[in-house]
């Protein structure tokens, strides 16, 4: 109703409206992030809500109510979400209604590894699996997830990037497969989990899946799949890309047929790694090809991530309530100068949110 670009007749009518009716004081509690994902930047109720961060008081709500959980509310969490006296599944067809309560009660017997191929990741679903994802990983079950590369995401599945930054705090590899398409869980490679649900970002939409148990049947997918050169042995698909140090590496094909990493960004990282790289510390002291009109090669100081650092982000700088920054900052990488706010002849990335030169 606020929206000019939905309702360009009444919104700045509505928000005059809203706006005047105090006469003291005025407190808005707003979703900040709802906000920015539906508003566009020059709006005039964001550009209310900007003058209110900049010449107001900015207080998050965590401040002044931090916790509205029930009393017993990790009790009843656990009793809704326990793997525990889980009955056995019987049978092969699944509707998406039938397949949740049978996929945790094969997620309650797992002992070693889960192995799940989701094409697409959502918030939502990540966060209904978040703790059982937990509880496997504390009984030392090993959690592999394969989905599509961040460049390859549909638009839609909004914070897919997010989720695989969630999974990998959380203890779970995750592994890129381009142009993937499968549905899939095998668990401790005796049951195995096809069809068509996609079990990291599954709504509401009709599904089916079929249940098969065997091991017969997940060898078949391991060789088919290559899954021990993909999950066994060590590799740096998945991992963050030493040039950009911003997003992730994932695997192509060249016009040869010919596998190589790369990094899922845009054009903009030209980074690439022989398929035989086992990990970044091999690339620390030798060189990268970059794709380059000259086609040469950079040395590069590899920040290797550690447990509590899963990936390099671009200079802190200060920000408002919804996260624009106030200061300006400058920083850059091998083949560009970066700045996050608007300098002469920079142009605007949308995809990284900042202003870039070639050098």
């Amino acid at each position: 109703m606020i929206n000019e670009y939905n309702n360009p007749e009444s919104a700045k009518l509505l928000l005059n409206v809203a706006l005047t009716r105090a006469k003291m004081k005025l407190y808005i509690v707003a979703n900040c992030n709802f906000i920015k994902s539906t508003f566009k930047e020059d709006t005039l109720f964001r550009d209310v809500l900007r003058q209110i961060v900049t010449k107001g008081k900015e207080v998050k709500s965590t401040e002044i109510i931090s916790d509205l959980k029930d009393e017993n509310f990790e009790e009843w969490i656990s009793k809704l979400n326990s793997l525990k006296n889980r009955p056995e599944n019987y049978g092969i067809s699944y509707s998406d209604q039938e397949f949740w309560p049978a996929f945790h009660n094969d997620l309650a017997v797992a002992e070693n590894e889960i192995i799940i191929f989701s094409p697409f990741l959502t918030a939502e679903r990540f966060s209904k699996l978040h703790l059982i994802f937990t509880e496997l990983l504390s009984k030392g079950v090993k959690i592999f997830v394969i989905t599509l590369p961040p460049n390859e995401q549909p638009v839609i599945m909004q914070g897919s990037k997010e989720v695989m930054t969630k999974l990998k705090e959380l203890g779970v590899t995750v592994k890129f497969r381009q142009e993937m398409h499968e549905k899939i869980a095998l668990i401790d490679r005796k049951i195995k989990w096809i069809g068509s649900l996609n079990i990291l970002s599954h709504n509401t939409r009709k599904e089916y899946m079929e249940r098969i148990e065997g091991e017969n049947s997940s060898k078949e997918l391991f060789d088919k799949f290559n899954l021990d050169d993909l999950l066994m042995k060590q590799n740096i698909n998945g991992e963050i890309c030493p040039i950009c140090n911003s997003n992730y590496i994932g695997v192509r094909f060249s016009f040869k047929n010919k596998q190589y990493f790369y990094c899922c960004s845009s054009s903009e990282c030209h980074f690439t790694a022989n398929i035989k790289t086992r990990n970044l510390d091999e690339l620390r002291n030798g060189t990268i090809k970059t794709k380059s009109t000259n086609n040469y090669t950079t040395k590069i100081n590899v920040v290797t991530p550690t447990k509590n650092h899963t990936s390099v982000k671009r200079p802190e700088t200060g920000k408002n309530l919804f996260g624009e920054e106030k200061d300006g900052k400058q920083w850059e990488t091998p083949l560009t100068f970066w700045s996050s706010v608007k300098l002469a002849g920079y142009s605007y990335s949308e995809k990284k949110k900042a202003w870039w030169k070639k050098k």
